[in-house]
């Protein structure tokens, strides 16, 4: 018999390529608090968060999966983020303004029945475009920074975005290939997902032929 299947996370952009994975899946969130440490790297710090909020899931329900992700955006020594509110996510986008900076995710998947445990980041490049003050305060005034990391929903910042290096899904907040992986591990079948990108790819819009 499948194991159940439980995202710990209220994202909606991770319960969509969840399903577009065609998995079957019960959304029960983590209430654990989201908190930067300074002291470690983005990288590291994405990892703990994602296993984190997936093992305080896990512990209920120790004969299911739980799925867990986490993004931060790093640019240079800076850790990003959700905004927590309007004006830092106004600064946020000033900070990126023109500037290329590391889109990490992290994703963990747990079941404690067998102590069977994977954990891993992505990371994808992103270059924002060199943009006014006035379009970053109008860009945040339409409400979808507020939940994303360095304070930008890529979905619906396109125009607003030069060129991503990486994996589109893992900016959107899921690795999905490597999700395939981890469940593969568990027994679990999971659809490869083909996301249309929507912005402009670094391979394959700024090579030069030698």
């Amino acid at each position: 018999m499948q194991s159940r299947i439980i995202l710990a996370s209220s994202s909606a952009s991770r319960k969509k390529l969840l399903t577009l994975m065609g998995l079957k899946f019960d959304v029960i969130p983590s209430l654990i608090y989201e908190d930067l440490d300074n002291r470690k790297t983005a990288e590291d710090v994405a990892r703990d968060l994602a296993y984190g909020k997936a093992l305080s899931v896990a512990w209920r329900y120790p004969d299911s999966i739980v799925i867990d992700a986490d993004t931060i955006v790093s640019l240079g020594l800076r850790k990003l983020g959700k905004p927590k509110d309007v004006i830092d996510a106004i600064k946020m986008l000033k900070l990126l303004n023109g500037k290329e900076h590391e889109v990490i995710t992290a994703v963990a998947v747990l079941r404690i029945e067998d102590k069977l445990q994977f954990i891993g980041t992505k990371k994808t490049i992103v270059k924002l475009k060199r943009y006014n003050h006035q379009l970053i305060e109008t860009y945040v005034s339409q409400g979808d920074s507020m939940d994303w990391a360095g304070s930008y929903n890529i979905q619906s910042a396109t125009s607003m975005v030069e060129y991503i290096k990486g994996d589109y899904d893992n900016v959107v907040g899921l690795p999905t290939k490597m999700l395939q992986g981890f469940l593969e591990q568990m027994g679990i079948q999971g659809k490869e997902v083909k996301l249309t990108v929507p912005v402009k790819e670094y391979h394959k819009e700024h090579t030069t032929k030698g």
